[in-house]
């Protein structure tokens, strides 16, 4: 029988997932509980030990009062602990997909941009547009999905947008370079994501 217990590895006794789970039997009617708890202890749980650990160093570096008051976004954090990755544009355009029809002088413009960039900024429109500011192992040509670029007619005047789920830039119709470039560094600064520190 199945009952209120986290299944035992090599590594990790199993546990009883609330108090008496041990003797808690699964049925019909508690099974939806079960999996809440279960997903709970596997997700949450059973790793606080070792996330109590690491935020304890962590905020023996970065006091968290310190971290909170220091206007820096996640994204900024996630640069700062894992560096910036070198990021060659030209092999970026060679792993890059591009749906821009009629819009040729626009990526001709973006790619001039993405030359012109810092490190630093680079990195940060690879983690606005794929969520990582790291590439994998294999560089572009391994990312998957592929990284592509969409142009949107319409709004001009709109900011760029991202998919990261698919690796995905989308940019409105620029009419110039330096159209692209304040519109590009707005959404850089104020790219919040979906929560906050």
């Amino acid at each position: 029988p199945l009952m209120f217990m986290s299944a035992a590895t090599d590594h990790r006794p199993s546990k009883e997932l609330c108090p008496g789970g041990a003797t808690m039997r699964v049925t019909e009617e508690n099974k939806h509980e079960y999996l809440q708890l279960l997903v709970k202890h596997y997700l949450c749980d059973d790793m606080q030990d070792q996330i109590r650990v690491i935020l304890t160093g962590f905020w023996d570096i970065f006091p968290l009062d310190i971290l909170k008051n220091s206007g820096l976004t996640h994204r900024e954090l996630a640069l700062l602990i894992s560096g910036f990755p070198d990021l060659d544009p030209s092999d970026w355009r060679a792993n890059t997909d591009v749906n821009s029809e009629g819009h040729a002088q626009l990526i001709g413009w973006f790619w001039q941009m993405v030359e012109q960039m810092p490190e630093e900024d680079r990195a940060k429109l690879l983690h606005f547009a794929t969520g990582s500011s790291r590439l994998p192992v294999g560089g572009f040509e391994a990312m998957s999905p592929k990284f592509n670029i969409v142009v949107e007619d319409g709004e001009a005047d709109h900011l760029p947008q991202a998919h990261t789920c698919a690796n995905q830039l989308v940019l409105p119709a620029y009419e110039s370079l330096a159209m692209l470039k304040t519109k590009m560094k707005i959404a850089l600064a104020n790219d919040e994501g979906f929560g906050d520190l």
